[in-house]
């Protein structure tokens, strides 16, 4: 299972303002202009000078302009009309590094300096100075961990927007980690170090990194309470000046707004910061160059209560993201695996055929963060230690009978239009296209053939589905995870499985 870093998302902004108005405008009692009855703060003194585009490009077939700044920053824009959306846009900022630069003495250091974003603070202005201005306005700021490193997310009305690229280059030159919010960082870390060490469900994800990437690196694991308590608010601060000093950068601008406005944008707010270089995928494999094991791999883990399910996953390693025809083939390969390994446990007597087992869940995660380390990987719940080795069972001869035997048509198809709805309905919000052009020169990915997906998993046949799996199984698991309750009891019969 790829590691993954999404999910500590923060709305740090909940307004922007109108900025750069052509007419001079009347200023206020405050000070600050006023313009359409509103006041708009004066967060610089002079505007950033203009960076310059040393090279363009525009695909038309998929409406993507992209510019290549002189200081090494690339942007993307891509205009999409939303009725849900109105004239609402993203731009997200994604600076490349963070977590891959860290080892062990400076793991946890992206994540802390990531509170100077997720509270917007600055040299100039403390966090509770800047929202107090803006408040009321039309814009927010998000900070994440992303598969390349940090994302920076601006979303707002176009009318506001200018704003939020001033407030975006602030915290992108001269942000500061504050002293109370790297404690409630460091609060929120050591509960959460502590609660997913409490179930095998919850550390089932962080059991199989463990197991199938190299030992002695931390990076694809999440953060112990040694790591979290070693930060200091000094070495937090470093790490986030060495970030916006040098990460490369690649810019997604997607939404209502036309890619004039946008382009000029960028090139003042973003072609402004300090020289870097371009983002690749050839500088990023240097930071990010993992072995897969040579071998299958086995491990077990004793963890959580005596009231808890032992949870079993058999895994292959699989695709990379790049790779979209197979990683749409194995997507139908998940959904009828599952279909079938449900409905051979719910055809056994429980008691009678054996030990209870239950879940069944069957999913790809391509290779993002770390190539080579896609895993197509089957998770089964069992509440006897005596189900383990038959839930390994059951896992493996699906996946081998599906590698040897194509599916029925009627299944293709059905999992396919499923897998097609969702993607139609992803589609239309901005998420889905800057999810892609954020790293879009470091993966390389068909932007065609990501706008046009659905056309393969509406056509794929039986024979291209047992193929795309036959060239994944190849004898052993290459991933074998057992997590036990502590204790090694049943667990009770009124223990909740998850939901299938």
């Amino acid at each position: 299972m790829q590691h993954r870093y999404f999910g500590a998302v923060a709305t740090v902004l909940s307004a922007g303002a109108v900025f750069g108005q052509v007419a001079p405008p009347q200023v206020g009692e405050t000070g600050m202009p006023v313009i359409n009855d509103r006041q708009v703060p004066r967060l610089m003194e002079s505007p950033p000078a203009w960076g310059r585009y040393v090279d363009t490009d525009y695909r038309d077939t998929v409406g993507v302009w992209t510019g290549y700044l002189e200081n090494g920053v690339v942007v993307h824009h891509k205009y999409m009309v939303s009725a849900q959306e109105g004239r609402r846009a993203l731009v997200a900022v994604n600076l490349m590094g963070g977590v891959l630069w860290e080892d062990e003495g400076t793991r946890g250091l992206t994540e802390a300096a990531l509170t100077a974003w997720r509270t917007a603070a600055t040299k100039r202005l403390a966090s509770h100075e800047l929202s107090r201005a803006l408040r009321g306005m039309k814009f927010g700021i998000t900070a994440t961990l992303t598969s390349e490193g940090v994302q920076v997310v601006l979303e707002g009305d176009r009318a506001d927007l200018e704003t939020g690229f001033e407030v975006l280059h602030l915290l992108l030159t001269e942000p500061v980690v504050e002293p109370f919010a790297l404690e409630t960082w460091r609060e929120n870390q050591l509960e959460a170090a502590h609660a997913v060490r409490r179930s095998t469900r919850t550390y089932f994800a962080e059991a199989v990194n463990d197991a199938m990437f190299p030992k002695g690196d931390p990076r694809p694991r999440s953060l112990t309470p040694e790591q979290v308590n070693a930060v200091t608010l000094e070495r937090a601060q470093a790490w986030l000046d060495r970030m916006i000093a040098g990460a490369p950068i690649e810019v997604a601008m997607v939404g209502r707004v036309p890619m004039e406005e946008m382009r000029e944008w960028a090139q003042r707010y973003l072609g402004s910061l300090p020289a870097r270089r371009r983002p690749s995928a050839e500088l990023l494999d240097t930071w990010r160059s993992l072995v897969p094991p040579a071998g299958p791999v086995s491990a077990e883990y004793t963890i959580g209560s005596t009231r808890e399910l032992i949870t079993i996953g058999v895994g292959y390693f699989g695709p990379d993201a790049v790779d979209q025809r197979a990683v749409r083939m194995l997507d139908i390969a998940s959904g009828i695996l599952t279909e079938r390994i449900r409905a051979r446990l719910r055809a056994r007597a429980p008691g009678v055929d054996g030990p209870t087992i239950a879940g069944g869940s069957v999913a790809l995660t391509p290779g993002s963060t770390y190539p080579g380390f896609g895993l197509l990987l089957c998770a089964l719940y069992a509440r006897e230690p005596g189900a383990v080795d038959e839930a390994r069972t059951i896992a493996r001869e699906e996946f081998e009978r599906l590698a040897a035997e194509p599916p029925a048509l009627e299944d293709v198809r059905r999992v396919g239009a499923d897998l097609d709805a969702k993607r139609i309905k992803a589609a239309v919000v901005p998420e889905f296209w800057t999810s892609v052009l954020r790293s879009w020169t470091v993966t390389g990915l068909d932007l065609v053939d990501h706008q046009q997906g659905g056309v393969q998993v509406l056509t794929a046949t039986p024979e291209d589905v047992r193929d795309a799996v036959a060239r994944v199984v190849q004898g052993e698991p290459d991933v074998t995870v057992v997590l036990r309750p502590r204790g090694e009891v049943a667990a009770p019969k009124n223990t909740v499985v998850p939901a299938e």
